[in-house]
């Protein structure tokens, strides 16, 4: 009897113990994969961090520019030679006053993750508060002041259009050179309140999205940064 007990607690044993060997080992290849997935994801999602590094300095020198013509052509001291060397384009002038800047940075990827709920591979907490924080908050705030700059550069558009239309005709007609266009512009804009009031509130708005850019900038360096010592530590 003894014997037949001892025989049946061995199998047992060997049963229990060849599983727990087959759950280790499964585990053991989920972990695998789940390494193997977050790599490929941090690979893609670093090469998106290249592509949008390039456009946030295309973006940083187009606003900083703009601001820089706006705040010339209110300032009543400035040198009108001084003003037309900023830019040799009335249409950068035009763009500046009347138009905006978008900000559209490539994060189909990124977007890709969570719609897919692939997010959740990526290990560090961190790094997926630093993505939410540059694409859902800082690129949030520097949309809304794009959408007050549209407001805007449409009133002073309306106001030029209806009082001073000869300024939108000058804009548009190649035989009138850049420096007429804008020493008008300018004796325009700084003998008028109206005009100036407008262009003070633009500017505002543009100095608000220039301080989100460089939160979003920020966030970017630490995005990349993390995504790099994480691929470094994997390779090792």
């Amino acid at each position: 009897m003894s014997i037949n007990i001892s025989s049946y607690v061995r199998e047992i044993s060997v049963i229990v113990i060849g599983i727990a060997i087959a759950l280790f080992g499964d585990d053991l290849m989920q972990q695998y994969e789940r390494e193997k997935i977050s790599t490929e994801l941090k690979v893609n999602l670093l090469e998106e961090v290249n592509e949008i590094e390039k456009y946030i300095t295309n973006r940083e020198n187009v606003f900083v520019n703009d601001k820089q013509i706006l705040m010339a052509l209110i300032n009543e001291s400035i040198d009108i030679d001084s003003l037309v060397k900023i830019k040799l384009d009335k249409s950068i002038y035009d763009m500046s006053i009347f138009g905006y800047r978008g900000f559209q940075p490539p994060n189909a990827f990124y977007k890709s993750l969570v719609n897919d709920g692939k997010i959740r591979y990526l290990e560090s907490i961190n790094l997926k508060k630093e993505l939410d924080l540059m694409h859902n908050v800082n690129s949030y705030y520097i949309l809304e002041n794009v959408k007050l700059e549209i407001v805007a550069g449409q009133k002073l558009k309306d106001f030029f259009e209806t009082n001073h239309p000869k300024i939108i005709f000058n804009s548009l007609d190649n035989s009138i050179g850049v420096n007429k266009y804008v020493y008008d512009l300018c004796l325009l804009i700084q003998g008028n309140d109206r005009i100036k009031a407008i262009l003070v509130g633009k500017i505002s708005q543009m100095e608000d999205k220039i301080i989100f850019l460089k939160k979003y900038k920020e966030s970017l360096n630490k995005i990349k940064g993390s995504l790099i010592t994480s691929l470094d530590k994997e390779e090792v």
